[in-house]
């Protein structure tokens, strides 16, 4: 198994990235918000650093907007 770990703003994102993949969305764990993308990246770089095996499943351009950044792992 490896893990996926993941930053978003919309939902959608996330639904579209692990139906690519063929991962089923029962697994996946979603953390947050974030008041910004630099907030979001430590977080998963931080994860990144803890699980060891894991695979960079989703981290958008950066979008000039307020709205609230999210994390997920899932497993695949």
């Amino acid at each position: 198994m490896r893990s996926l770990v993941g930053i978003f703003q919309k939902k959608e994102q996330v639904d579209h990235c692990l139906d690519s993949l063929g991962v089923g969305h029962n697994d996946i764990v979603e953390v947050g918000p974030f008041a910004s993308q630099l907030q979001a990246v430590e977080w998963m770089d931080f994860i990144g650093e803890k699980i060891k095996n894991y695979e960079l499943a989703l981290r958008p351009a950066a979008h000039r907007n307020k709205k609230p950044w999210y994390g997920f792992t899932a497993v695949r």
